[in-house]
């Protein structure tokens, strides 16, 4: 598994390199340098894991894009009211989701478009796709066997709760 963790991240991806082939790091690591001039980078269904939270990740991502650069990702967002003891305690061991990235960031769409602008992105468009991705990826789920239940359930949960599940495109000024 190769591909951009962010400048200063601390991460390499080597935990995650089962050959631990130094070769293939070294090419990774040249890679991953700051301001290569990415012209995209796109995330699909997994920003909301990123350590330590989402808009640290999205700062360092800029520095790599070239001018006219993209960056095109999904995320999740918890609601405004989620309660604290579930987003500080229950759901970021549940989910593998830092805390930071449940109760630290904009639950309304303008404030989270604010905040990848004071970043520095312009263009940026966010579309939510919750109705369309809670439901059938529950309906999905539901035809499976096992756990998988379970996550239908969740799934069902975050939809009736008001969680939103958005496609985020944003450009690096040219």
């Amino acid at each position: 598994m190769k591909g951009y963790m962010g400048a200063d991240s601390g991460s390499t991806m080597d935990e995650y390199d089962t050959d631990n082939d130094d070769e293939d790091q070294s090419e990774f690591r040249e890679a991953a340098k700051p301001n290569t001039g990415y012209d995209l980078i796109y995330i699909l269904d997994s920003i909301y894991h990123f350590p330590p939270a989402v808009p640290h990740f999205l700062t360092t991502a800029i520095q790599s894009l070239s001018p006219g650069g993209i960056i095109a990702y999904t995320d999740i967002i918890p609601p405004s009211n989620l309660p604290s003891w579930l987003g500080y305690w229950i759901l970021p061991t549940a989910l593998g989701v830092p805390t930071r990235n449940l109760m630290q960031r904009p639950k309304e769409l303008v404030a989270y478009k604010a905040q990848l602008e004071k970043i520095g992105y312009v263009d940026v468009r966010i579309d939510d796709w919750t109705a369309e991705v809670f439901p059938g990826f529950a309906k999905f789920m539901r035809t499976k066997e096992g756990p998988w239940t379970l996550v239908a359930r969740g799934a069902e949960w975050a939809f009736k709760n008001e969680w939103k599940f958005i496609a985020v495109r944003a450009e690096k000024k040219k």
